[in-house]
């Protein structure tokens, strides 16, 4: 800091020092040349001590003064001396650059305007060495750059033209620190003021040209407030700050940059969501693909971030080509996914799923999995159903390790309005339920190892939730049950599902839906394209799997009278399907169950059954297929269905001759009916009817 000498005599003639605080500018610069040719003569004669004298004099007692007039003397005189100086200026510049400095604050205008002008030409003189002031001269012209007087602000500008040129000049010297200055930017990137804006601007993209200098290195410290100076008013600055990202975008490429990513993702997130106008999410769309491009595998961290913006713009945003971009963006992670090496999910991906990711990437596809209410709604659910499907085929230990938090959502979609929804759920639940990852983590109970090794504990559950779901809404169940079991059987083992549905309805309490469900079940059994080759082995029943296969259902569809039938008839198990329809007189016959009936005529006269009625050529290896038919034609009302199967039965040739014929001897019909205790099965029927017939006296109590 400079030592104020006010007591020492003035080492300037008194003719200069009166001219030089005259309130003329013509005074004032006649002084200056004066004080001009005092320095050089003084230089010529190597008086080094006099012009240190001088110009210390003239730096305290002058432009420090509280005398306006002496500081525009003041200024204006160590303009000439260093002008005067030349080369030498750089011994002086600590009496010729502070002070200078000190006056960008004054509150007189014209003070702050010749302030400019002198340093001006003592940056003239001093070029490279003026650059310890670096940070300082930058400082001060932040702040006169929005001057309220025009002046003023005209003169900091040709400051600040040859600051720059300066600087590009010297772009390798020492003395210029990036991060220090980098510091002062990062002070005043915030200001709202349009003129500090496109002054920050400026320098950036000066700085930005000079290879020496890698501003690039420190974007993330700016990115934000650049971000934010696209959102000015002022269309040329707005302009300005666009070109300069767009350069900025182009060198991140540089490997040096990879430390900066994470930092510079988050950034961005914030602008892709947060700003309503188009051109700034455009710009933060160019920067998020550029980076999750950059980022490779390490863009799994960000995500539910990036996936959050991207369904946003992608769904509820006009622009197009924001659209297009966050389309392309949802592309790379998704190829990303799959392109996953085994190496990076067992080294990294440990962090990635303990940690954050998949807790937030599962709240974030949730929240996106609403209820749809229109068609934006709907795309967005499907698309995020498209996300989960992904996730569970391609990296499943990403995604299956925290299922318990998103299970139950999912079974909850299958009552979506949406068909291709559904559907899409129900490829994920299926996709889930036979994931061999949670069967080799020890998630398969001995029942599922034992009976359906194919399968996880998930798919028990998925099959009590969806029957559950299937209790508490009957709409679902009437309107789109088959249709959501059919799917599964093309998703699934036919048999499996059938198998597994039977072992949880056999423990039904609710006998109403016990007996709606096995209705459902029984008509997807005889009737869908889908369960041909389940029919074909109850059909054929010749091997211990179809033996199995017969039990397990028939010990469920006992809730239901005529669909037991069925399946008797079906598996060719005539006697026990006689000895079935005599049980019927000891049942409450309801409409719901003249109902059954009629649709069992119906399938009857169908081609499913066309071998069932080609059997009543054989009245006498078949008798008790005709009986149970005449039994089921005793007990229906004279409606279409009696008229039908009685047209039916009469075409059955010679029966009464033959029934005569065989002098009541008949014979089992089932070629395979040892292999199944049929005693122990009727003794079923009749105690699950039985807990039928009490739950319906109860009820009525």
């Amino acid at each position: 800091m400079s030592v104020t000498i006010s007591n020492l005599p003035d080492p300037l003639p008194p003719v200069v020092t009166k001219l030089l605080v005259d309130k003329l500018y013509e005074k004032r610069k006649t002084a200056a040349l004066d004080v001009e040719k005092i320095i050089k003569d003084n230089l010529s004669a190597g008086n080094q001590s006099e012009i240190s004298k001088i110009v210390k004099y003239l730096s305290n007692n002058y432009v420090l003064s509280q005398n306006q007039n002496n500081k525009k003397g003041g200024l204006i005189g160590l303009a000439a001396c260093a002008i005067a100086l030349g080369k030498e200026a750089v011994k002086y510049r600590g009496d010729l650059v502070p002070s200078v400095l000190a006056c960008f604050s004054d509150p007189d205008s014209r003070v702050r305007y010749y302030a400019c002008e002198s340093l001006y030409n003592i940056v003239k003189v001093l070029r490279a060495s003026v650059l310890i002031y670096f940070n300082e001269i930058f400082d001060g012209l932040c702040k006169l750059c929005c001057d309220l007087d025009l002046n003023v602000r005209n003169g900091a500008e040709l400051l600040d033209r040859l600051l720059k040129d300066t600087v590009t000049e010297n772009s390798g010297n020492e003395k210029f620190e990036i991060t220090v200055f980098m510091q002062l930017l990062r002070e005043r990137i915030y200001v709202k003021n349009s003129f500090v804006r496109q002054f920050l601007v400026s320098w950036l993209k000066v700085l930005d040209s000079e290879p020496n200098i890698n501003i690039v290195y420190h974007i993330s410290d700016l990115l934000d407030g650049l971000f934010q100076i696209l959102d000015d008013s002022n269309l040329e600055i707005k302009k300005m700050c666009e070109n300069l990202l767009g350069d900025f975008l182009k060198a991140i490429t540089n490997p040096q940059m990879k430390p900066k990513y994470d930092s510079m993702v988050n950034i961005i997130l914030i602008h892709c969501g947060n700003t309503n106008d188009d051109s700034i999410q455009m710009t933060a769309m160019m920067w998020l693909k550029e980076l999750t491009s950059l980022l490779c595998e390490d863009a799994l961290f960000f995500m539910p971030g990036i996936l959050n913006v991207n369904f946003n713009l992608i769904f509820f945003n006009l622009d197009l080509n924001i659209k297009e971009l966050s389309r392309s963006i949802n592309l790379k992670l998704w190829n990303l996914i799959e392109k996953l090496s085994e190496k990076t999910l067992n080294e990294n991906m440990n962090v990635f799923i303990d940690k954050i990711a998949v807790d937030k990437l599962i709240e974030t596809l949730s929240r996106f999995t609403i209820t749809p209410t229109d068609s934006i709604n709907v795309t967005t659910t499907i698309e995020t159903l498209k996300w989960f499907l992904h996730l569970v085929n391609n990296q499943p230990n990403l995604i299956l390790s925290q299922l318990k938090s998103f299970f139950h959502l999912l079974i909850g979609f299958l009552s979506d309005s949406s068909k291709e929804a559904v559907e899409l759920d129900l490829k994920i639940l299926a996709t889930i339920s036979s994931s061999q990852f949670l069967i080799q983590t020890n998630n398969q109970d001995e029942n599922l190892k034992l009976h359906f090794p194919k399968y996880n504990n998930y798919f028990t559950l998925f099959m009590t939730e969806l029957l559950d779901l299937f209790r508490r809404d009957q709409n679902l169940r009437y309107e789109k049950g088959s249709n959501i079991i059919k799917l599964l059987c093309i998703l699934l083992n036919t048999e499996d599902i059938f198998r597994m549905f039977s072992d949880i309805l056999s423990k039904e309490n609710d006998s109403e839906f016990a007996i709606c469900m096995v209705d459902i079940l029984n008509s997807i059994l005889l009737t869908s394209s889908e369960c041909f080759d389940l029919r074909n082995s109850l059909k054929d029943f010749n091997l211990p799997e179809s033996y199995s296969l017969f039990v397990c259902l028939y010990k469920t569809w006992c809730h239901n009278p005529i669909a037991t039938i069925a399946l008797c008839l079906l598996s060719q198990n005539y006697e026990h399907a006689y000895n079935l329809v005599n049980l019927l007189g000891d049942i409450e016959i309801t409409l719901n169950l003249l109902i059954t009936i009629d649709k069992l005529v119906q399938l009857i006269e169908s081609s499913i059954f066309t071998y069932l009625r080609l059997h009543l050529l054989e009245v006498e290896r078949n008798q008790y297929l005709v009986r149970a038919l005449y039994g089921l034609l005793m007990i229906l009302p004279q409606s279409e269905a009696f008229f039908a199967l009685k047209q039916r039965l009469d075409c059955v040739p010679n029966y009464y001759n033959k029934i005569a014929s065989s002098n009541g001897d008949i014979k089992s019909d089932s070629a395979h009916s040892s292999n199944i205790d049929f005693k122990e099965l009727l003794d079923h029927f009749i105690k699950v009817q039985e807990k039928h017939k009490f739950f319906k006296k109860q009820k009525r109590i």
